[in-house]
């Protein structure tokens, strides 16, 4: 199919889940848990340098005080995951929202005044090992290094899907190997991970629960089981050493999970864990569902309240087709 043509074809779907969402929204198709899924926060009007970092999610805190507005006024409230794994807490029907960020930014330290203000609680999911070497994500190198070499949008996005699938050690060299040890380098506040110290404040906040990222933003079904259990398990035990908790919950990096990645979830503790599969979550949370919490993705490119108001439908034909794709994105 050529571009045009699916530029025309996306176009239809989103008007039929637009109808669709006007007609199945309200109490009878209302109710369980929707998860939102977010990476970095951005200032209204912040002028980003394209080349700097990877344009995926540039969320502002102006989309996230419009969503928490919206989702509030349609009967929502905001949870935290240990009352989603709390029995009894939590009823069929209950409107439940939770607000992830995935990585660790640093500038995830932005959301402070504003959960305060609303006293809506977030979750940030913390790839360990970023953290504790100060270096820029993978995929923000791959973007900003193929920038400067004047690649363009497709080839930056196939190298990406290349390194994506990569053990973490064959990763890391092809970065080294291809751009230089300093490319992994963080540049400044907008690409680089919460420090230790930032990382301790953060989880300081009463609006806050950190979550487990594992080590290395591994993509665990390309990892052998030993690596899988090592990138969990590694995370837990280096958030307890410095926070002095262990988290209960851990984000599946890019959503892929299989048997042996739910397993070692188990095995190192965690009660709960969450995948990119756009569903809601019946309540009260089922035994089968703990592990594999549905999420949906909001994006820059996207309105606020219209994508709001697609994941509050009960039915949408583009998340239906997500579905049945593989876990993850």
């Amino acid at each position: 199919m050529s571009r045009s043509l699916r530029r025309l074809a996306a176009r239809a779907l989103h008007a039929v889940d637009r109808g669709l969402a006007q007609a199945t929204l309200g109490d009878r198709f209302e109710g369980g848990l929707i998860t939102f899924l977010f990476h970095g926060v951005f200032l209204p009007g912040e002028r980003i340098d394209p080349a700097r970092i990877d344009p995926y999610q540039r969320t502002t805190t102006a989309d996230l005080e419009v969503l928490i507005e919206h989702l509030l006024a349609a009967g929502y409230r905001f949870v935290t995951p240990d009352e989603v794994a709390t029995p009894g807490l939590l009823a069929a029907g209950d409107r439940c929202a939770m607000l992830t960020f995935d990585d660790g930014y640093a500038n995830n330290l932005r959301l402070l005044p504003l959960l305060s203000r609303y006293r809506v609680p977030v979750t940030v999911f913390v790839a360990s090992g970023y953290v504790e070497r100060g270096e820029a994500y993978w995929w923000d190198v791959v973007h900003r290094e193929g920038v400067a070499r004047g690649l363009g949008a497709a080839r930056i996005e196939a190298e990406k899907r290349r390194l994506k699938g990569l053990p973490v050690t064959a990763q890391r060299r092809a970065l080294i190997d291809a751009y230089g040890p300093d490319a992994l380098k963080a540049r400044d506040d907008l690409d680089r991970p919460l420090t230790v110290d930032e990382l301790r404040a953060l989880a300081q906040s009463p609006w806050i629960t950190i979550g487990n990222h594992t080590v290395d933003h591994a993509i665990l079904t390309s990892q052998p089981p030993d690596e899988q259990r090592r990138q969990i398990a590694g995370c837990q035990a280096w958030l307890q050493d410095v926070l002095g908790e262990a988290p209960m919950i851990v984000s599946y990096p890019n959503g892929n999970y299989d048997a042996a990645v739910l397993q070692a979830a188990r095995d190192a503790g965690l009660r709960l864990g969450i995948t990119t599969v756009p569903r809601r979550t019946p309540l009260p949370l089922r035994p089968a569902d703990a592990l594999t919490l549905g999420r949906f993705v909001i994006d820059d490119h996207q309105d606020v309240v219209e994508r709001a108001r697609a994941c509050r439908a009960g039915l949408n034909l583009r998340h239906a087709a997500l579905r049945r794709r593989r876990p993850g994105y």
